[in-house]
């Protein structure tokens, strides 16, 4: 039961995590600071 648990909180948090750290590299690339790596988190709340 906990490791089913454990790897549906992986599965909630990573993508977003991924997500943030792909746009913020894109950004660098670009020359642009760029948004934070949680930015996505934040969305998603205010969704």
């Amino acid at each position: 039961m906990m490791m089913k648990l454990f790897v549906f909180a992986f599965a909630a948090v990573l993508p977003l995590l991924f997500l943030g750290i792909i746009n913020r590299t894109k950004a660098r690339w670009a020359g642009r600071k760029g948004a934070s790596v949680v930015q996505p988190y934040f969305d998603m709340l205010r969704l």
